[in-house]
């Protein structure tokens, strides 16, 4: 925790303190957000930021916390906005603020989520491994299995899921929802809110089935859907695997740890590099998976919101100290310093454009001409427990304690019951 107090400025008149709760291990965007509310203290010295980093992957376990202390933060980063504003724990962002960025939470016509950047997933991949086996980037899902079969006659591990402890299963899940389920029928989440469709449903079975046959083919690094982000990196960086259904915020640990991963693999005067010449290892390289016709749907996450509490939003001055934060977090040299970083995908309705690998080009390029989706399993929308829980169940499938049916059976299980709860 960063903390400055009042009295230690020089002047404490007219002061407005604020508490900050953010989320994240990652180095670069702790930086960044320490970085940028130094900015803005020094821009303005009349508000004094005290920043928290909860080092998890969302606050709301902190945030409940507080809340039990009577310690509730003014700004503070938010998942599951629904629920908490549901609960009266959050206060109406004003429109000259919600007017900056897209894919605001809007509730009886008030904004309370303002998304802090967007992601997508897709397959990160090794260059080189391509290279040497004469392999094209995949225009359908059945072309990407085809891939994977030739990797593993060679000897080459396919794929390693892992890297994120609460999401390493879902990401493949979603891929699955969204190929097996929502292009055939986008209304069906909305019919599970209904119950007029289950996890069991015929299409539903189709989707766990494709989840399974990653692991039953011998498809994925033994135990990587255990590791961390780093031991996925370090196992990529080395070769031990070639693929990985992630987001571009890898991109800033593969390159930290291998920053010659985006070299080009061409000499200057433009011609291929003798493989046994080459001394790149691994070359960072990024393709969206299709489904199973090659059909592209780019899948668009807001994976957190800026909220403001009740209690800051009720005092005058500090919600227009809050929402003077905001305002200069969108601003547009702002903004581009701290998703440039992560690799993010701008949310701002100003054009942000940043210098970024050619993976990331590669990426920017395709995403703004696939059709988008935000649907997604375990995000807003959806039980804020539901996540957890469903990573625990997919456990028992891939590790063969669980039938697909009886997945299945207790993913409607779990649905049904945090309903309820929620």
């Amino acid at each position: 925790m960063k903390e400055v107090k009042a009295e230690d400025s020089d002047s404490i008149e007219d002061i407005v303190e604020l508490s900050l709760l953010y989320s994240g291990s990652d180095v670069t965007w702790v930086a960044a957000m320490e970085t940028l509310c130094d900015e803005f203290m020094a821009q303005n010295p009349d508000i004094i930021i005290n920043t928290e980093n909860s080092g998890e992957a969302n606050c709301e376990n902190e945030l409940k916390v507080k809340e039990a202390l009577d310690e509730f933060p003014d700004i503070f980063e938010l998942e599951n906005v629904d629920a908490f504003a549901d609960a009266g724990k959050l206060g109406a962002i004003d429109a000259e603020v919600s007017n900056m960025v897209t894919n605001v939470i809007v509730i009886n016509k008030k904004s309370y989520g303002l998304p802090i950047y967007a992601t997508t997933n897709g397959v990160i991949y090794n260059k080189n491994i391509f290279k040497k086996y004469d392999l094209e980037i995949p225009d359908s899902y059945e072309e990407f299995i085809q891939i994977c079969d030739t990797l593993k006659a060679e000897g080459i591990c396919p794929l390693a899921i892992g890297g994120n402890q609460e999401e390493n299963m879902t990401y493949w899940l979603n891929y699955f929802f969204q190929k097996d389920i929502m292009e055939e029928n986008p209304d069906w989440l909305e019919m599970r809110k209904e119950r007029s469709v289950k996890f069991t449903s015929a299409e539903s079975i189709h989707m766990l089935e494709d989840l399974k046959e990653l692991f039953s083919k011998g498809y994925i690094l033994e135990d990587s859907e255990n590791m961390t982000e780093n031991q996925i990196v370090t196992r990529m960086t080395e070769n031990q695997f070639a693929m990985i259904y992630a987001g571009p915020w890898l991109f800033t640990k593969i390159i930290d740890a291998y920053p010659m991963s985006t070299e080009s693999d061409k000499t200057s005067l433009g011609e291929e590099i003798p493989e046994d010449q080459d001394p790149v290892t691994y070359r960072l390289g990024w393709f969206f998976l299709g489904n199973d016709n090659g059909h592209l749907t780019a899948l668009t996450r807001n994976n957190a919101y800026w909220a403001l509490s009740e209690t800051c939003t009720e005092d005058t001055r500090k919600k227009e100290a809050a929402q003077r934060f905001l305002k200069f977090f969108y601003t547009k040299e702002n903004y581009r310093s701290m998703i440039q970083g992560m690799y993010g995908l701008p949310v701002t309705k100003e054009a942000i454009i940043y210098p970024a690998p050619s993976a990331q080009q590669k990426l920017l390029k395709d995403y703004r001409y696939a059709d988008k989706n935000t649907v997604y399993l375990g995000m807003q929308g959806t039980a804020s427990s539901f996540l957890t829980d469903v990573n625990k169940i997919l456990k028992e499938l891939y590790t063969g304690e669980y039938t697909v049916e009886k997945t299945a059976e207790e993913i409607d299980q779990a649905w049904d019951r945090e309903a309820q709860e929620e």
